[in-house]
């Protein structure tokens, strides 16, 4: 028996998804995650056998990919025992820079699955940050308005959300 056939990694205990508003908004409404296909890319090479689809995840609310968030973002807090339990997940190194201090580390995790979208009964509550400071007025409306059905659809799922207007806090 080979070592890598023993030891199994898995999706921290606590994860988060980031996304934006408006994908947040259909997430929320369909109660499903629409997951990222590999097939023919050169993700392939991270899937597990059977697994064509994944949804990043990260283990810490300031990582890379999602400190670009200048003006709205929505992170979804993910009980990663809740995800290991129905789904197959781990860590991946894609930007292969941990501990380089070129860009700042991501701290990815992928859940696989092998159908196209995944149920968000994982989700234990979700961070919308919005700067509500927007110098363009249509788009703050616009902005507000998904933001607004965004936390009306959470409530109905009965999902903790917590909204932010200052980035540091958020």
């Amino acid at each position: 028996m080979r070592i890598n056939e023993v030891i199994t990694e898995s999706l921290s205990r606590v994860a988060y998804h980031y996304t934006t508003p408006l994908p947040a908004l259909k997430i929320l409404k369909s109660g499903n995650f629409e997951l990222s296909s590999a097939l023919g890319s050169i993700e392939q090479q991270y899937m597990p056998q059977g697994k064509p689809y994944f949804m990043s995840a990260t283990r810490t609310k300031t990582g890379g990919y999602h400190q670009g968030a200048v003006t709205r973002g929505v992170m979804f807090v993910l009980d990663g025992n809740w995800f290991n339990q129905h789904y197959k997940s781990g860590p991946i190194d894609y930007w292969g820079n941990r501990g380089t201090g070129m860009r700042p580390s991501e701290a990815e995790d992928r859940i696989y699955s092998s159908e196209p979208t995944i149920p968000i009964g994982g989700v234990t509550a979700v961070h919308v940050f919005l700067n509500v400071a927007e110098d363009d007025k249509e788009q703050q409306k616009h902005d507000q308005s998904i933001v607004r059905e965004l936390l009306i659809a959470a409530k109905v799922r009965g999902i903790p959300t917590y909204f932010y207007n200052d980035k540091n806090a958020w």
